[in-house]
């Protein structure tokens, strides 16, 4: 990966994914250090903070979404993408990844700096141009992976679209 660091290793997933009638595979990378805040989640030349899409047959990457911090969680069902992500202090996301959005990070979060009291970020996403969060947990969880339950997991019929996230 271009511009690869050495300081902190941040968690990912990976998912297969048919994209456009190719096969491939969806895959996070993180862009955080606490207050330590870089715009490489905003800049196309860096594949840090970003959700990449690798097609197998070319082996081609292009940045499927941008702008975010430290995604965890990563799940594909059917033409849907969900992402858990480690926001700032007091608010970590669930976000509907779409093809070529921007999340806003570094510029916007409902989080707010760790030690530093002379940063803020914009509060509303959408105002500002970006992709608002599903749901915000206030405070903080500490979120991690996303999964859909199975029906059978409840021994209730008609479950659809239910999710776990720990």
């Amino acid at each position: 990966i271009p511009g690869c660091v050495e300081a902190t290793i941040q968690g990912g997933r990976i998912q297969s994914i048919d994209l456009d009638g190719n096969k491939g595979l969806i895959f996070s990378t993180a862009a955080n250090n606490l207050d330590i805040v870089n715009l490489d989640p905003q800049n196309d030349e860096s594949y840090y903070g970003k959700i990449l899409y690798l097609n197998l047959d070319t082996k081609e990457i292009e940045i499927f979404s941008k702008g975010h911090r430290n995604p965890q969680g990563l799940l594909v069902k059917n033409n849907i993408i969900l992402s858990t992500e480690h926001g700032p202090e007091g608010a970590d996301e669930i976000n509907l990844i779409k093809r070529f959005k921007n999340y806003g990070w570094p510029i916007a979060s409902y989080g707010k700096p760790y030690n530093s009291k002379n940063k803020d970020y914009l509060k509303n996403h959408e105002k500002n141009g970006f992709e608002e969060p599903l749901y915000t947990y206030f405070p903080a969880i500490g979120i991690s992976e996303i999964v859909e339950v199975p029906e059978k997991f409840l021994q209730i019929k008609d479950l659809n679209n239910l999710f776990f996230v720990s």
